[in-house]
């Protein structure tokens, strides 16, 4: 993986992310990483970046992931349970700019953030056995592989495990 000095940043998506968020969320190639592809509507994602996202009454919040002044992807809190002080994590870079450890540092600054500023005890991740690049991502980050759901995913006529990954933040 080609790792360079990126100046990365996490912030709240705004409506000058329209046109990239619809590219990227109504992606037909993205259906192999994810188990509930979901297609947006202009005026669903107008709707959406117009509301206030608070992960504490949505359940989830999203951030976009910057390179200096453009968005290259965003990264996602789910499932966000402050009774249980957890999330799940979901990551997308766009195709240009993968494999060069922007992920990474987009991962390693929202888990500052969730223990910093949401005081989340834990993260986790659920990941497609066949996605070797976020596994990898995740391990580098130190999350730890800690479960696996046999045949979770229905791809066409097979099924594919899915892993469970956590990460303590205490």
């Amino acid at each position: 993986m080609q790792k360079l000095n990126w100046n990365v940043k996490l912030r709240q998506p705004s409506i000058k992310d329209l046109d990239d968020l619809l590219r990227w969320e109504n992606d037909i190639l993205k259906i192999d990483h994810t188990d509930m592809p979901v297609f947006y509507t202009k005026d669903q994602m107008i709707i959406y970046l117009n509301s206030n996202q608070d992960p504490f009454i949505d359940g989830q919040v999203r951030y976009m992931i910057n390179l200096d002044d453009m968005s290259i992807g965003y990264i996602d809190l789910y499932n966000f349970d402050i009774v249980h002080s957890r999330a799940g994590v979901g990551i997308f870079i766009d195709k240009k700019f993968r494999k060069k450890g922007i992920a990474y540092k987009a991962l390693k600054t929202l888990i500052e953030i969730s223990n910093k500023e949401l005081h989340l005890n834990q993260l986790f991740a659920e990941v497609f056995q066949s996605n070797k690049a976020a596994i990898s991502l995740f391990e580098h980050a130190g999350f730890i592989l800690s479960g696996l759901k046999k045949q979770w995913i229905r791809k066409q006529e097979a099924y594919e495990d899915l892993l469970f990954f956590q990460l303590m933040n205490t």
